[in-house]
């Protein structure tokens, strides 16, 4: 092999050693081996693996060479006890504080002729030396010359011999005081045993976090760091290098507040100096101790280098190439019960191969940040590491959903400590245990993010947890969503529009009606007047603003026995220049016409079935109308069930006999959920949800340093968190604008918020007003040159239902959003920005009783996000444009009753968003930009079902699970039944996920089950069938996938099974599970 070439013509060769004695051993060793295996070695590579491949310990020594020959010489005048130059040795009576300012500037001056190709002369290798000898640490890339030196496998470190166990008094108990660590409190060894303890308050986080069902239980993970911790204590002068036969016995479980106090406990190996063995156990309320875990330590020098020391990761990830994500990973794990928060979702992704081979990309969670040194093996990081094996247990996507938890561990070997990103490479061993006790083993390497192996475990083990030891709760989880124009096929519909009913037409047009009438539909027509007026039975004229008039309108109809089953508003009934940089506030007369007509109908026509259709032409500048009129199109119908209400985007070059031909497709349609529909290009288009996958926080950041922000509601509940925010991640200089004017409490809480650094300033300013906003930017603008970006998040809500709704209410909605988002947007219109963002709400989305106008404004909000965009595209703004819509802040500056909050949480299955948890979604958004987001924390299929009530999904599958569900619960009450007479099991009893073998089947009765089974459904099944489908759940699916025909046919022919509908529903609901 080519020699590297060796710039240095003298060499620093260093030693060290926890005792003299050590240390003068070390030397022995270390002539052996110069003499031999040494002399084939790269004196650079000898010098950079003794400066940076091992540990550095208190006793050390120093020598400065040319060459093997010339250390070997050195060592043996030394073994002489010979006066030897260039050699140096430490004296503990030497300081080196004073000596770290010498040695950085040493360094520097070496690593500057480095980076000339100067050669570093002897003395200033001499200078170190002696540096080094007196403790100062030498910094590697400094002295290995910009070269990428290779490590040589030099000799390990010699240990003293001295008994290491701590010596006491025969009756004396130690107890240290003060926590040793956060996983070890204390000290409280005996004569008879060395032992160490920590009583847990279920605060912790490694507890809080890791749940078996609702149960906090230790993570197997944690005992490993207390043995470390509390085996490097005991022996404190030298590292404990692996922890082997472990074995967990027993979860240790833990209530919230109460007294949890483990101990662990070490003894001696007879004849193994350099181990010891370890118990981890707990006592029971009567005293008793309970054992959980056992192993063994074993102290020594941790081996750094070699070639099985570090991993290919790039040709690992091009060998496995299915993906899990993250979400899929821990919903998986939540599914069996295993229920894991956020500091224990360390894995970001895992790709493997078949069965065999898998790799994990893990985080230190940032919750987690200011942990990091806190342990050698971070519980979390591990944790991620042992996680990754559920890519190889082929239970992903297994319809039986088992628990596998950890149960032993042949060698856990300890190179370095855990980086915040690191790599864990699993793969299955070559040992295999009995089938029937499904233990797997696994080896697992943790390596860096260059591939350096820090952590190597050999044998993992793993045993299935029987399932009815977990109790399973929902799995909480994020979840983003963007909204879509899903392609429906149109089918036409002769009936829309039944033709004896009467259409009542909001238009200023005639054009749309006499098409309609020459089609045959009656119709009546409402166009734009100065007041009320009956022109004509089927004409009439009505003041937009005018609430009584709607009213009066209503009456007539009424009273003339006219049922309003069918009416359409034209967006052209509102004689509005859509235009957005007009001066008039067009958009509350829109909101107020339609609320008016809505409150006209509920007092006239409460519990009649109308059908509503808002129609306009589709454009970028009726997108924000559009999408605000849809959300309160939702809200009217949720307050009114009796009422659908849907928009209707049309494209322009339609003719007006295919605009009636659509409007009464879209009126058959109206069936159930309220819809938002355009037609483009003879394509029918519904909006949905679909759910998105934002980027972790590796896609840049979004403040610049330095930056200045314009934050509306800075003041407000939820502008305080993101000035909070912003202020600890960068220095920036904020501009608050909120309505208070500025007094001695803004100001002290300014001064608060200030306290990390960067600048804020508050400005009082009427955001609805355009001259008031205008103002306002002039003023930042003469104390700064730029604005970087804007966070709307002003905003107030008047709740109350539509019959109660009033103009002043709904005028201050939208001044708050509304008038305020398009002023501020107009203002900054030459701004370079990087960013708008608005805070919408999930009102917008679905829209929510008593909050019509709240619902319009936040929906208007997200139809500016497009509209903004568009102009950004045309060059007519800066900066990417995001709307979030956001469910309920816990601590928002919007408030619930604590009903409200069970209602979203029990039957929406929506949770109230912690601060912590909502900044860490508000920074996956801003580092997305997705145009318009949804964002909930809650349970995923829960939320699908609310999700399917507000928009179109596809019934097809639902029909036919609907149409199947009764044999597939005849199937389960056979099984039920015949379990209940073959081993005289009571049904209470009985539990679908329950093995079978727990109700007592061996060999012969699940032949007899087999038999009967075969014998009553003629089936064909074998007792072998029953081990692979273990669970009665498992077997039921088996059953109804293979032989659902013969169970149909079976309860036609046979009189012994009588069954309807409603009784199959009601046992559905019964104790079985």
């Amino acid at each position: 092999m080519k020699q590297q070439k060796e710039d240095n013509i003298w060499y620093l060769i260093t030693i060290s050693a926890k005792t003299e004695e050590a240390l003068h051993a070390n030397r022995k060793k270390l002539l052996a081996w110069f003499k031999t295996e040494g002399l084939q070695y790269n004196m650079q590579n000898i010098q950079y693996t003794f400066l940076i491949g091992r540990s550095h310990f208190q006793k050390r020594c120093a020598f400065v060479v040319r060459d093997q020959a010339d250390i070997v010489n050195k060592l043996e005048e030394l073994s002489r006890n010979k006066q030897v130059e260039g050699y140096y040795c430490s004296n503990d009576n030497e300081k080196v504080t004073e000596e770290r300012e010498v040695g950085e500037k040493l360094l520097s001056r070496i690593e500057e002729k480095h980076k000339k190709g100067i050669e570093v002369e002897k003395e200033e290798l001499l200078s170190l030396a002696e540096l080094y000898v007196r403790g100062y640490d030498i910094v590697k890339e400094k002295i290995s010359n910009g070269v990428k030196w290779r490590r040589v496998p030099v000799p390990t470190y010699v240990f003293s011999k001295e008994k290491y166990w701590i010596k006491e008094n025969k009756n004396t108990k130690k107890e240290t005081k003060g926590k040793l660590h956060p996983l070890v409190d204390c000290n409280c060894s005996t004569f008879e045993e060395e032992a160490f303890s920590k009583t847990f308050t279920g605060n912790e986080f490694f507890l809080r976090d890791h749940r078996l069902g609702r149960e906090m239980v230790l993570p197997g993970v944690a005992y490993l760091e207390m043995v470390r911790v509390t085996a490097e204590l005991a022996r404190n002068d030298i590292e404990v290098i692996s922890i082997e036969n472990i074995v967990w016995l027993e979860p240790i479980q833990f209530q919230k507040d109460a007294n949890n106090k483990v101990k662990l406990t070490l003894y001696p190996i007879k004849d193994e100096q350099n181990k010891a063995r370890f118990i981890v156990t707990s006592s029971s309320e009567a005293g008793k101790e309970r054992l959980h875990s056992q192993g063994e330590v074993t102290y020594g020098e941790k081996q750094l280098y070699g070639s099985d020391n570090y991993l290919d990761i790039q040709n690992v990830y091009e060998r496995c190439n299915n993906r899990i994500t993250k979400e899929e990973c821990y919903r998986q794990f939540a599914s069996r019960g295993l229920n894991l928060g956020n500091t224990f979702q360390s894995i970001l992704e895992i790709q493997s191969i078949d069965d065999t081979e898998a790799i994990s990309r893990i985080c230190l969670p940032n919750e987690l940040s200011n942990t990091k040194d806190m342990f050698l093996l971070h519980p979390s990081l591990l944790d991620g590491s042992l996680q990754t094996v559920i890519s190889l247990t082929g239970t992903l996507d297994a319809s039986e959903q088992e628990l596998s938890l950890p149960y032993a561990i042949g060698k856990i070997r300890i190179l370095r400590p855990f980086t915040a990103r690191c790599y864990a490479h699993v793969t299955s061993s070559d040992i295999e245990d009995n089938a029937k006790d499904k233990v797997k083993k696994y080896n697992i390497d943790i390596v860096d993010e260059n591939g350096n192996l820090l952590i190597q475990i050999s044998n993992f083990s793993l045993k299935v947890l029987q399932t009815q030891q977990v109790s399973n709760e929902k799995y909480i989880e994020d979840l983003y969503y963007i909204p879509e124009w899903k392609e429906e096929i149109i089918q036409k519909k002769s009936t829309g529009i039944e033709k004896d009913k009467v259409i009542l037409l909001f238009d200023n047009n005639t054009a749309l009606r006499e098409e309609m009438k020459n089609k045959g539909y009656k119709v009546i027509l409402v166009m734009q007047g100065d007041a009320y007026r009956e022109i004509a039975l089927d004409q009439y004229e009505i003041g937009l603003d005018n609430e009584n008039e709607y009213k009066t309108l209503m009456k007539s109809f009424k009273n003339r026995g006219i049922v309003p089953a069918h009416i359409i508003y034209n967006h052209g009934f509102y004689k509005a220049k859509l235009n957005i940089e007009s001066k008039d506030n067009e958009v509350s007369g829109i909101i107020k016409s339609v609320l008016f007509l809505t409150k006209g109908l509920i007092q006239k026509y409460s519990n009649i079935k109308i059908k509503f259709l808002y129609l306009y032409e589709k454009s970028q500048k009726t997108k924000m109308v559009a999408e605000a009129t849809g959300a309160l199109l939702k809200t009217i119908c949720r307050e009114n069930p009796s009422y659908r209400f849907s928009s209707l985007g049309l494209s322009k070059n339609l003719t007006l006999c295919e605009k009636v031909e659509i409007v009464n497709n879209e009126f058959g349609e109206m069936q159930s959920a309220s819809l938002e529909v355009v037609y483009d290009k003879e394509k029918r288009y519904c909006k949905t949800l679909i759910e998105t996958k934002l980027a972790e926080n590796d896609n840049g950041e979004y403040l610049r340093d330095n930056g200045v922000y314009i934050i509306t509601g800075g003041m407000g509940a939820l502008g305080q968190k993101i000035v909070s925010s912003f202020m600890r991640k960068k220095n920036v200089k904020l501009y608050l604008l909120g309505r208070t004017k500025k007094n001695k409490a803004i100001e002290t809480r300014i001064d608060e918020l200030c306290t990390n650094g960067g600048e804020i300033k508050y400005l009082s300013v009427d955001l609805s007003n355009s001259e008031s906003v205008k103002a306002c930017i002039r003023i930042i603008k003469e104390q700064i040159s730029t604005i970087n970006g804007v966070v709307y998040c002003a905003g107030i809500n008047q709740d109350a239902m539509i019959q109660n709704k009033t103009s002043k209410q709904i005028d201050s909605v939208l001044k708050a959003k509304v008038y305020g988002v398009m002023n501020l947007d107009r203002a900054l219109k030459a701004e370079p920005l990087d960013f708008f963002c608005m805070f919408s709400s999930i009102a917008a989305i679905f829209g929510n009783p008593g909050q019509a106008d709240y619902a319009f404004a936040n929906g208007y909000m997200n139809g500016y996000a497009c509209f903004r965009n568009s102009l950004v595209d045309n060059g007519e703004r800066f900066g990417k444009t995001c709307s979030i819509n956001w469910p309920l802040w816990k601590n928002g500056g919007i408030t619930v009753g604590e009903e409200i909050r069970k209602y979203f949480e029990n039957t929406i299955g929506i949770q109230t968003l912690e601060d912590n948890i909502a900044m860490q979604m508000f920074e996956k958004c801003m580092r997305n930009m997705k145009e318009i987001v949804l964002i909930i924390r809650g349970e995923r299929q829960q939320f699908k079902n609310i999700m399917s009530m507000i928009f179109p999904y596809d019934q097809k599958e639902d029909i036919e699970n609907n149409n199947n569900i009764d044999v597939s619960i005849i199937i389960k009450d056979a099984l039920c039944d015949l379990l209940q007479k073959l081993l005289k099991v009571k049904k209470k009893d009985i539990h679908l996920k329950t093995k079978l073998s727990e109700y007592g089947f061996n060999s012969l009765t699940f032949t007899e089950f087999a038999n009967i089974l075969n014998s009553e459904y003629d089936l064909n099944l074998t007792p072998a069938l029953f081990f692979e489908h273990s669970t009665l759940e498992s077997l039921k699916n088996y059953l109804y996938n293979n032989y659902k025909e013969k169970f149909s046919e079976k309860i036609k022919e046979s009189k012994k099974v009588e069954i309807n509908n409603d009784v199959v529903k009601k046992k559905s609901l019964l104790s079985i599970d």
